[in-house]
C-alpha cells in the first residue's frame, strides 16, 4: 500500500497517481474515497488505457499503464481523505 500525505488549496484542482507496475487489459483500477469515520467509498472506476471521467473526478493512465492518476476538480475541504486505488481482475 502506498502512502503519502498531499496537500491541495481550496478550489484548485488535483492530481494523485497510483502505481500498478502488473497492470494489464484484463485489470480495471478502482479509486476509493474514505472520508473520517467512514469506509471506503467507490468514486470512479477506470479500464485499460481509457480516460474516464464523471466531472469531478477523472482517471488517466501513463503511457506504460504503469501508473494512473486521479484528478480531483475544484478541491473543497470536505473531500479531505484517504483516496485508495485498487487494480481488479475484470476476468469473470
Amino acid at each position: 500500500m502506498q502512502m503519502k500525505e498531499m496537500e491541495a488549496l481550496e478550489g484548485q484542482d488535483f492530481v494523485i497517481r497510483c502505481d500498478h507496475p502488473t497492470f494489464n487489459s484484463a485489470y480495471s483500477i478502482q479509486w476509493y474515497i474514505a472520508l473520517p469515520g467512514k469506509g471506503p467509498l467507490s468514486i470512479i472506476t477506470a479500464h485499460k488505457n481509457i480516460k474516464s471521467s464523471d466531472g469531478k473526478f477523472t482517471v488517466t493512465f501513463s503511457n506504460d499503464q504503469k501508473h494512473s492518476f486521479l484528478g480531483i476538480q475544484n478541491v473543497k475541504p470536505e473531500e479531505s481523505a484517504v483516496y485508495i486505488c485498487v487494480q481488479a481482475s475484470t476476468e469473470i
